[in-house]
């Protein structure tokens, strides 16, 4: 019996002691340069940086993709441009059922000229050159309904 205890004594000490794996990143050119976005975490909350998952928080809107790897929970990476002041989804890597998913058959009605205006976002994006989140080089870009607001910050 104190075999048993002291064994499932070890596995919860190693269980919440484990890291989670880094998510793979979806990408975002601006100004020429690729950046990484992240969803991140504040005080105990989820702060949802990644305009898809913003718009796929009630599961009932969110497509059904094949899972990818335990890398990249939401099953998908999203490309993103900010052209003129406006974001826009550019490519979507995903499948279902095997199959690669066209991003036009996910956003029929807003789908133009190669890609999709993301004007149901509204928030901050958060963006890193690097995945070293300590080298301070991040940039923090405010957006409302798809469009960059003139209160952005660097930091």
């Amino acid at each position: 019996m104190k075999i048993i205890a002291l064994s499932l004594m070890a596995i919860a000490y190693f269980a919440t002691s484990a890291k989670a794996t880094m998510q793979v990143p979806d990408t975002i050119t601006y100004d020429e340069i690729t950046y990484n976005l992240y969803d991140y975490h504040l005080n105990g909350q989820t702060y949802y940086n990644l305009p898809l998952e913003k718009l796929w928080m009630d599961p009932k809107k969110r497509p059904k993709f094949d899972p990818v790897s335990t890398a990249c929970w939401r099953s998908y990476i999203a490309k993103w441009e900010i052209e003129e002041g406006i974001l826009y989804l550019r490519v979507l890597q995903a499948s279902q059922d095997g199959k690669p998913v066209e991003i036009k058959a996910i956003f029929p009605k807003r789908f133009k000229n190669g890609r999709v205006k993301a004007d149901w976002f509204s928030g901050s994006l958060l963006m890193s050159p690097t995945v070293d989140f300590d080298d301070h080089s991040d940039i923090i870009l405010n957006i409302k309904d798809g469009k960059i607001t003139p209160n952005n910050a660097a930091n």
